[in-house]
């Protein structure tokens, strides 16, 4: 590629202008509590303020008939977030301005990065835009709100610039950073920690005896320290739901809303590992197929959809693995000499000012702005005062506010407790199962299993939208509390 900078400029000024747009209009959750259905958000929102109010592994009464917090869930990001919450005391300004100020960190990442690879400073600012301002980091960080991750990978970025730095250089005592890095990871998020265990693994098989010993030590250190959280966390696993989910089903589906998601997880692998085949084929360096050849791996299996077949890595967001190709395949780009092929070099080139433009059209069509209050979320919001005791609330997929969404707000602004939530790791899979008896019973109008169930979970509210009030009020076991023009608000009778 030379060290032209010239065809970086136009991608910086697109996806900057994008993502600095994107960050505006996201600023609306200062205002607006998140409480449409595209929302992971009002999750986080509610569990920084059960650990302000309860504290670490102490029992939260508002969800799950109790549940103990981050006893099944990830406390790295709430504790970083804590003290900004102490000092504004507003959950929704916190969130995003912790937002803005792990973005600014992971830019200065980017900078530290290009500099130890002789990048230049415009190759590192387009590789931060070119990994956070696509469709798929402004969807799930921004726009959703996964904001655990979101933190996680900022341990990454920061964990692959020391493996990569130390790969070619003897571990000294700047490794000791690694320590508190990995330990930050493991108390942030499982996904961004198993793929940078990858390269700690390629690190490992690169070194001598005595690195091995200071990477198995330091790694040893960062278990011990993390020990207070983890060690309740995995013997509590079998009680959790925390691997109910199989992503990897999904992998397996090109039609529907996984097509681009799939396709775009495909075509990073596959570029991933055509990166590395350029990258090698100038070097033929044994060290550096022993470095990559782990990530090499994963990327095969990805792509031929074996990850499905393999526990814990079906786990993981098919999300999640295309940022983690996406990453390293560009990071490999920024490597490779091209200019020695004139077609592969105006391919680059080519590239560079397509991605971006593909990018911000996906991100309009697929990533729907912040969604202020209508008139639903209003009218909906009115009836939440009213409820008394255990309640429960039904929503219509897409069409009206999440319904877990509820449970976040009312948790926070009323007190309110019920035996769903919003975090399913959380609760037990008896208890899941009998939440999603209650509302697809409900949603079917399966009136024996529905009652039944309703009456079990000793519910005594529901909250719900449209035709689904009037199913309510053909049944005599409820009385109307308040309707309006789209929500009501039903009490089972005593």
């Amino acid at each position: 590629m030379g060290n032209s900078d010239k065809p970086y400029y136009f991608g910086i000024i697109v996806l900057a202008a994008y993502f600095i747009f994107r960050l505006i209009d996201q600023a609306k959750i200062i205002t607006y509590f998140p409480l449409d259905y595209v929302n992971d958000v009002s999750s986080v929102l509610a569990q920084l303020y059960f650990l302000a109010e309860f504290g670490f592994h102490q029992i939260v009464p508002y969800w799950y008939n109790g549940f103990n917090l981050f006893l099944a869930y990830y406390p790295g990001w709430f504790y970083f977030a804590l003290p900004i919450y102490y000092l504004t005391k507003n959950l929704q300004l916190t969130w995003y301005l912790a937002l803005i100020i792990v973005y600014i960190l992971a830019f200065f990442l980017f900078l530290i990065l290009a500099k130890i690879e002789g990048f230049s400073r415009t190759k590192g600012i387009f590789f931060f835009f070119f990994f956070f301002a696509n469709p798929i980091a402004i969807g799930n960080f921004i726009r959703l709100g996964r904001t655990a991750e979101f933190f996680g990978w900022l341990f990454f970025i920061a964990l692959f610039i020391l493996m990569v730095y130390f790969k070619d250089k003897k571990i000294d005592k700047r490794f000791l950073l690694f320590i508190p890095l990995y330990a930050g990871l493991i108390l942030t998020h499982p996904m961004p920690l198993i793929f940078i265990s990858l390269f700690l693994f390629s690190l490992f098989s690169v070194k001598n005896i005595k690195e091995k010993i200071f990477i198995v030590v330091g790694f040893i250190i960062s278990v011990l320290i993390t020990s207070f959280w983890w060690v309740d966390y995995v013997l509590n696993l079998k009680n959790t739901s925390t691997f109910i989910t199989n992503y990897g089903d999904n992998l397996l589906s090109l039609n529907g809303r996984f097509l681009l998601s799939n396709l775009a997880g495909m075509l990073t692998a596959f570029c991933f590992i055509l990166l590395f085949y350029f990258y090698y084929k100038n070097r033929k360096n044994k060290k550096e197929l022993l470095f990559y050849i782990p990530s090499l791996i994963l990327a095969v299996i990805f792509l031929f959809r074996l990850v499905n077949f393999i526990p814990v890595l079906r786990n993981i967001q098919p999300d999640s693995y295309t940022l983690f190709f996406l990453f390293l395949g560009f990071y490999l780009f920024l490597k490779v000499d091209l200019s020695r092929n004139i077609k592969l070099k105006y391919i680059a080139y080519s590239a560079l000012i397509i991605l971006p433009i593909i990018f911000i059209i996906i991100s309009i069509i697929y990533v729907p702005l912040y969604k202020e209050h209508g008139k639903i979320e209003k009218e909906f919001n009115s009836l939440m005062p009213l409820i008394e005791g255990r309640y429960m609330v039904v929503g219509s997929v897409y069409s009206t506010p999440l319904a877990k969404a509820y449970y976040s707000y009312n948790a926070i602004f009323y007190n309110l407790s019920t035996p769903f939530g919003w975090s399913n790791q959380y609760a037990s899979k008896e208890l899941n199962e009998k939440l999603f008896d209650v509302g697809n019973s409900f949603r079917d109008r399966d009136y024996d299993i529905f009652i039944k169930a309703f009456k079990d979970l000793d519910l005594s509210e529901i909250a719900t939208f449209g035709e689904h009030c009037d199913y309510l009020d053909s049944l005599n076991e409820f009385k109307l509390v308040k309707k309006t023009e789209s929500t009501c608000l039903y009490k089972i009778m005593d």
